[in-house]
């Protein structure tokens, strides 16, 4: 594990105010900058869509990363056009370079902050987790056999598909073994956790929903399961089906509520918020469907379809076109709201949304957080 200096981090300070001991809050519209004599005034908010620092640190992170409590985690791409790098992590407030670790011989696996560490899948089949402040090892593990997904966070615990065939659960504290459990021949694809329960795509081709606690099965459902996992909106767990549909299914049981053909079926993550289930289809195009019924709310063809998955919040759909722009959507209506071709557009990782600021690694192998 190395600490880094800022050195090649190009902060875009546009306020009297420094950053200096901000979070990402910290970026927030309503900082006060100083004018005149010692009277503050409020400053005045970021556009949306302009950049507010990049990073060439790492070479920019090609697949999923995480954001969560100050920090972005990335697998740097180590010169090669792969995620075989050791962890990168910046500070998200104005993407200083905090430290880099190779731990695991590189992150296989996406990253995700459970607490005060960051959990990822290394290249030499274990587990590990590290720690935020400065990317010293808490724990690692070769539970499972080793992952075979990326691991999942939530309630103080990390899910992931084992190599042997099993869902495992790691407290995320110390990496001991919560639980494990052989439905489904194990997740094929990223477990989701919502309310209590763990949602999955077993190799099996049926959707699982297990107890998060201790891992007892509630249901499971021949609608299968396919592409980056379900999403839970409003009591119904939607999931790209094993026949080129979207399926929602009530969450308590399993029982289907509404199946749709909309796009041809995803061709990208799931993403919701408000009632309503975004993703990207098959016909290159944006789709809107109400959770409630799997009806239509709208469908988009801006940037020529979808390059990354969705991400909504605060009423915006972002992501990555095929044009090669980061898209900012309205999510009532999809009128669009700005595009950026910073950085030469987002890679194929999903961005990232939080605290008033959009995340995502870049064409130009460069990491950038714009004003969202």
């Amino acid at each position: 594990m190395d600490l880094l200096t800022a050195g090649d981090h190009v902060p875009r300070r546009r306020f009297l105010l420094g950053l200096a001991g901000l979070g990402v809050g910290g970026l927030a519209v309503g900082r006060l900058a100083v004018a005149g004599r010692g009277r503050l005034e409020a400053a005045q908010p970021r556009r949306p869509g302009s950049e507010i620092w990049s990073s060439g640190a790492g070479g920019g992170a090609l697949y999923n990363f995480a954001a969560a409590s100050g920090v972005v985690c990335f697998a740097a791409s180590a010169g090669s056009g792969t995620a075989a790098g050791p962890l990168q992590a910046l500070r998200a407030s104005d993407g200083a370079a905090l430290w880099r670790s190779a731990a695991g011989g590189g992150a296989a696996y996406n990253p995700a902050v459970a607490g005060g560490v960051v959990c990822f899948g290394g290249y030499d089949g274990r587990v590990h987790a590290l720690r935020l402040g400065d990317g010293s090892p808490a724990w690692s593990s070769a539970a499972g056999g080793g992952p075979v997904t990326d691991p999942v966070t939530a309630g103080g615990a990390v899910y992931f598909g084992g190599y042997h065939g099993r869902l495992c659960a790691l407290r995320a504290a110390d990496g001991s073994a919560a639980w494990t459990s052989a439905a489904g021949g194990g997740p094929q694809v990223n477990p989701v956790v919502a309310r209590g329960v763990v949602y999955f795509g077993g190799r099996d081709l049926r959707l699982y929903a297990l107890r998060a606690a201790d891992g007892s099965p509630i249901w499971s459902s021949g609608a299968g399961a396919l592409g980056a996992g379900p999403a839970v909106v409003a009591g119904v767990v939607c999931v790209g089906g094993n026949d080129g549909r979207l399926y929602g299914l009530r969450a308590a049981d399993g029982s289907p509520v509404w199946t749709s053909a909309a796009g041809g079926g995803p061709a990208t993550a799931l993403a919701s918020s408000a009632g309503v289930v975004y993703f990207g289809g098959h016909d290159r195009r944006l789709h809107a469907l109400r959770a409630a019924d799997g009806s239509p709310a709208w469908s988009s063809q801006a940037g020529g379809g979808q390059y990354t998955g969705p991400v909504a919040a605060g009423g915006v759909v972002y992501f990555g076109g095929r044009d090669l722009r980061l898209y900012a959507l309205r999510a009532a209506d999809s009128a669009s709201l700005w595009s950026s071709a910073v950085g030469g557009g987002p890679t194929g990782a999903t961005p990232v949304v939080t605290a008033g600021v959009i995340y995502f690694g870049s064409f130009g192998n460069r990491m950038y957080a714009l004003a969202a």
